[in-house]
């Protein structure tokens, strides 16, 4: 009995549908920005889930999935051009597969103003709400 060409023809199968997989993920990416969890699920719906694995492996590794990154990066889009709480933007986050250790790692605007003009992190309620009055004044 001869499996070789079966077993050379999964083998190709598997990496097309890798191929395929890299490739709808350069798409999605081309678009915006994503999590990982986002990509695993939006790659789940077509592809086997080893292909997505692999995807979302050497994506990681070239540096074109990184949860931080996004997280930051979603955050101050949002700041920027849809204002909303930071509850909320933290909500849409972990919704986006984010861990709360990245969210929390993803300074909002008003950390980071506090930040420039104290040189310190505001480590009290009372820090937050004087930047946030200052920033409401100021605009």
């Amino acid at each position: 009995m001869n499996d070789g060409p079966a077993i050379d023809l999964a083998i190709h199968l598997e990496s097309n549908d890798f191929s395929r997989a890299r490739s709808a993920a350069l798409r999605l990416l081309s678009a915006r920005s994503r999590s990982v969890a986002e990509m695993r699920e939006r790659l789940g719906k077509k592809f086997a889930s080893e292909a997505v694995e692999q995807t979302v492996a050497l994506l990681t590794a070239e540096g074109l999935l990184n949860d931080a990154a996004f997280a930051q990066q979603w955050r101050q889009s949002r700041e920027r051009r849809k204002p909303r709480s930071s509850r909320m933007i933290e909500h849409e986050l972990k919704q986006l597969g984010i861990a709360d250790d990245i969210i929390d790692g993803a300074p909002s605007r008003t950390t980071t103003l506090w930040m420039r003009l104290t040189g310190q992190s505001p480590s009290t309620q009372d820090a937050k709400q004087t930047t946030t009055a200052l920033l409401s004044t100021v605009g």
